[in-house]
């Protein structure tokens, strides 16, 4: 399949999505190559290595994270025994519900930090301790 893919748009989206969602560069530029694939049609693993020039291991590996992660997922055409790669349709979802996970543990432990603070300030009876603020 062909896609019209603008070079420095891409790139500018791979590095978000290195950075955004915490992948590593070759699985961010697969992810960023799907992000391209605006009829959902997917891409076959030979597309994808030969159009990202990658190795064989290289590519599996980052799909294989990819889908694991919930950010790709294949399908299998009814005239076709190859799997095709695409975004998973919810992973705006999935990547909303791993940001709040990731503040809800954040809070726990600053939840913890102040509780121990208390104990601290307790214990030792510093006055000044106890006028340090921990944001939250």
């Amino acid at each position: 399949m062909m896609l019209h893919i603008k070079d420095r748009l891409f790139e500018d989206l791979t590095a978000h999505y290195i950075s955004a969602l915490n992948l590593p560069p070759l699985s961010s530029k697969i992810f960023t190559y799907m992000v391209f694939d605006f009829k959902r049609e997917g891409f076959t693993f030979e597309e994808i290595q030969e159009n990202l020039c990658a190795s064989k291991s290289s590519i599996s590996n980052s799909l294989g994270q990819l889908v694991q992660i919930g950010l790709a997922e294949y399908i299998t055409k009814i005239d076709s025994r190859k799997r095709y790669y695409r975004l998973n349709p919810e992973f705006v979802i999935t990547r909303f519900e791993q940001q709040i996970t990731q503040f809800q543990r954040e809070h726990s432990l600053l939840e913890r930090l102040i509780e121990y603070k208390k104990q601290v300030v307790e214990k030792e009876g510093d006055d000044e301790l106890g006028n340090v603020e921990i944001i939250k």
